[in-house]
């Protein structure tokens, strides 16, 4: 049982005050027992991916279901697999995708002697491992998975009884095919099929030293190869499996084959230890316990997943993450699903998960550069709304491209609202390095693709030309832009301020803002643009923009409260297009209110969205469409629950709701670079703690009675700046307690259930 003491002494001193806090925070944790709390158990074989135990190592991944009557299988993933044609024909929706989409690699088979009765299994979170039984008419077998957290392999051990004693896996191997073009192309034009060549198919052998290499060729250059090694070890059959992928160069299957000789090479306790040694360090970077056990194991479980699918080294979490299954959506979607998908990252504490994003970004910083038209290369940037790793794909102008898809050829503001992302990583770390080689230079750009197309009007404001909304339709002076246009400019002038430097175009993102024409309002909140109202259910929150996450528009004020009041209300009142993620983006919404039983309710409102292992699916479980973001998105609505940090103050259980009496965080991250502690028991918070990483200005909001500070066990003043609002004078690596008078222990340790099912995820 996780416990969080924070050490006090109560000392009487002459000048008539009592209860100096001396020391900080000391962390007794049983970790293994809290964590395995949380792991999502299966009592029941899942037969759809979305309900499976997954693993993950940020590159590669498997799935654990069964496939038939007989069957086992686990998936093999890796999320750099891609095709790498350059043949875009612009007229044809996400031509992108169709030349360098995800490919599938293909997937092990377990055949059972007897038909599959049952099972069950269970992801061990602490040790980052899978276990599980299946039962048959004729035996059962046990087995274990791992991928390994360092090594690009994955481990899966097979034990059975009866008949089923010998168990073995088989490859079945695909063809590496955009499934994209698999799905659609009967719907393509004719011209596009023709033209099409398809990768060979894949090819099987077998080496001297037992090691099996499947190689699937690209005829647009590079190779993908698939390695396994199996032999009997303790009378359990034992698999190690890797996946290589290179481009243009076509030498996967030796980097396959070292990869595995490696591996076989090591000491497997050490290597095992190695494995767990990684996940415990990671986990141990934040704490969070609610008294709601299926949304504390969701969390969890988030966290979880967010390793499996990203590393600061290694793949951007797209649409699918580590584990493609056949979709439309086999690529890196701009205009929502990443920066969902890295939401969490900051506030949890893990921004090394997020590099992996910025790496990519300033990797392939040229071909943002490439994206845009080349007269405007000079000094912009842009993003498509959907590419492969390599970000690479014709960006949408205001006013549209004249031919192709008119919502994708006109769809401009993905690069500036990734880099509103990127501002979160900046912000939440005060990385100077991130914000002068990065941040600065790519939203600038970002920024400058905008200002080639604004025009002053009759009324002497900025306008834009049409743009998309995305995903609800075509407007000029659309929200969605001129949202991202106004935070733009403010967030550069911020930066420039911080950095010193003089920019010669300050003053022009000064006029921007002063002559930039208003948001579109009516009497129903926020419009899509000028002229166009939300009329219609919508899935997307594009249009209040403004609100979240970029805060332009905040309830600080009664009018800004107001209207954003009457968009969500506005925006839910169509039932008939809503998604996971508008559940999710309400919770959010709501947080920024302030009601966290509303908060609560869009987040119940999501679950129906999930399957049992908290992956997320579209189109009904049938069609079972993956997408990565919205459960990613989800933990964030919880962090803002407990903590949000917005408009320079630390706000602490801003949007608890009734049914979480107890609740507790530890080393989360708040705008400044802040690490932030607290703990709040029967609706009311007990202490805070706060520690400053960069000396930033420290101001807090909490609902402490009276509360004192002290600073190193010496009394330090709050100065009240607002009921409730407190600021702090810290200095870098100082940290403060603030508490009631009064309190003289302090002693945490994980919320108390207010009930709810334990282990509540996975198959029941």
């Amino acid at each position: 049982m996780l416990r969080i003491r924070v050490l006090c002494v109560l000392v009487c001193v002459v000048l008539g005050f009592c209860g100096v806090c001396v020391g900080g925070v000391e962390m007794e944790v049983d970790w293994a027992e809290y964590i395995s709390e949380q792991d999502p158990v299966w009592e029941a074989m899942p037969k759809r991916w979305y309900d499976a135990p997954f693993m993950g190592n940020g590159m590669l991944g498997t799935l654990v279901r069964q496939s038939g009557d007989k069957q086992v299988r686990w998936d093999v993933g890796r999320t750099d697999v891609q095709d790498h044609r350059m043949n875009d024909d612009y007229t044809v929706r996400a031509p992108e995708i169709l030349n360098r989409g995800r490919v599938p690699i293909g997937h092990f088979v377990l055949d059972t002697e007897g038909d599959i009765e049952g099972g069950s299994s269970r992801i061990h979170l602490w040790d980052a491992e899978a276990t599980g039984e299946i039962g048959t008419s004729e035996g059962s077998v046990k087995w274990r998975t791992l991928v390994h957290a360092d090594d690009m392999v994955y481990m899966v051990v097979l034990e059975g009884e009866g008949r089923e004693s010998s168990p073995e896996l088989r490859f079945v191997p695909e063809r590496a095919e955009s499934t994209r073009y698999t799905r659609r192309k009967g719907g393509l034009k004719k011209e596009f099929v023709e033209n099409y060549t398809p990768n060979p198919e894949p090819v099987i052998g077998e080496r001297a030293d037992g090691v099996t290499v499947c190689v699937q060729d690209m005829v647009a250059g590079g190779e993908t190869a698939t390695a396994w090694w199996s032999g009997v070890e303790d009378g359990k059959r034992v698999y190690f499996v890797t996946v290589q992928h290179t481009y243009p160069g076509k030498d996967a299957d030796g980097l396959a084959v070292a990869e595995l000789a490696k591996v076989r090479g090591r000491d497997r306790e050490d290597w095992i230890g190695e494995h767990r040694g990684w996940w415990r360090d990671y986990y141990k970077q934040s704490f969070v316990s609610i008294s709601d056990p299926v949304w504390e194991s969701f969390y969890w479980i988030q966290m979880y997943k967010l390793a499996c699918a990203t590393r600061a080294d290694r793949a951007l979490i797209d649409n699918q993450g580590p584990w493609l299954q056949p979709t439309g959506w086999n690529g890196t979607w701009w205009n929502l699903n990443i920066q969902l998908s890295y939401s969490p990252v900051a506030q949890a504490n893990r921004l090394g998960i997020g590099e992996s994003l910025t790496n990519h970004l300033q990797d392939n910083f040229q071909t943002l550069v490439n994206n845009v038209a080349e007269e405007y290369r000079s000094d912009s940037a842009g993003l498509t709304r959907n590419t492969g790793n390599d970000l690479i794909g014709k960006v949408g102008e205001p006013g549209g491209w004249g031919y192709g898809p008119a919502d994708i050829g006109s769809e401009v503001g993905n690069l500036t609202w990734t880099c509103h992302n990127v501002w979160m990583m900046y912000r939440y770390s005060m990385d100077e390095e991130l914000r002068d080689e990065l941040l600065y230079p790519l939203l600038r750009r970002a920024v400058n693709y905008y200002r080639h197309f604004l025009y002053e009007g009759e009324d002497g404001r900025l306008h834009l030309p049409e743009t998309h909304s995305p995903e609800y339709g075509n407007a000029e002076d659309a929200n969605y832009d001129l949202a991202l246009i106004k935070w733009g400019c403010r967030t550069l002038l911020e930066l420039a301020d911080e950095r010193g430097k003089t920019d010669p175009l300050e003053d022009e993102w000064r006029r921007i803002l002063d002559e930039l024409v208003e948001f579109p309002v009516n009497e129903n909140g926020f419009m899509v643009g000028r002229g166009v109202g939300f009329d219609k259910s919508h899935r997307h929150w594009s249009h209040m923009l403004a609100v979240y996450p970029l805060r332009i528009v905040t309830p600080e004020t009664e009018a800004g409260e107001e209207l954003i009041r009457k968009s969500l209300k506005r925006w839910h009142s169509f039932k008939g297009a809503l998604v996971g993620y508008s559940y999710t983006g309400g919770a959010s919404f709501s947080a920024l209110l302030g009601n966290g039983d509303k908060t609560l309710e869009y987040l119940n409102g999501f679950k129906r969205y999930m399957g049992d292992s908290t992956m997320y699916y579209e189109g009904g479980r049938r069609a079972g469409l993956p997408v990565m973001e919205t459960p990613l998105h989800c933990s964030e609505a919880i962090q803002e629950m407990l903590l949000q940090s917005w408009g320079g103050k630390i706000r602490v259980f801003p949007a608890m709701p009734d049914a979480w009496g107890e609740s507790m965080f530890h080393d989360m991250r708040a705008e400044g670079a802040f690490l932030v502690s607290a703990e709040r028991d029967e609706g009311e918070t007990e202490w805070v703690r706060v520690r400053s990483l960069a000396g930033e200005r420290c101001v807090v909001r909490c609902d402490l009675d009276e509360p004192r500070a002290t600073v190193g066990g010496k009394e330090r003043e709050l100065k009240e700046l607002e009921p409730g609002v407190y600021e702090v004078e810290l200095a870098e690596g100082e940290e403060v307690f603030i508490f009631a008078e009064g309190e003289d222990e302090f002693e945490v340790e994980p919320a108390d259930d207010e009930g709810g099912d334990e282990h509540a995820w996975g198959v029941k």
